[in-house]
């Protein structure tokens, strides 16, 4: 079931700091979206990664000190299908005094997705 809830059936949305949850996955499984902030690709493995098989919203600042925006940008731009991608002006890795527009971003992503099964 959803996040280990018996009975609760496949997400709906997904949700991933890091962006980690598709790494390898192709997304979760039965989503109808997935929202990946800040995707770790100078940090993590990213040759397996497998674009999800439902809509994904990528969430990166440009001011980010610890994940290169230009790679996170660049990396995105190389997949098929490409994702929705929100770069955040003068935004840094821990969206500190910007969090209300990481929430506009995701959700208005998420309002946009098929209510799913």
């Amino acid at each position: 079931g959803a996040c280990g809830l018996p009975g609760a059936g496949p997400p709906r949305r997904g949700f991933s700091w890091g962006g980690s949850a598709p790494r390898g996955r192709g997304g979760p499984g039965g989503a109808a979206g997935l929202a990946g902030i800040r995707v770790a690709v100078t940090r993590l493995d990213v040759r397996d990664v497998r674009v999800p098989d439902c809509p994904w919203l990528i969430v990166q600042g440009d001011a980010d000190e610890i994940i290169d925006a230009r790679a996170v940008l660049d990396w995105a731009a190389r997949l098929t299908p490409s994702p929705t991608v929100k770069v955040l002006p003068g935004v840094t890795h821990f969206f500190h005094g910007h969090l209300p527009e990481l929430r506009e971003a995701v959700m208005s992503f998420m309002k946009d997705l098929p209510d799913g099964a």
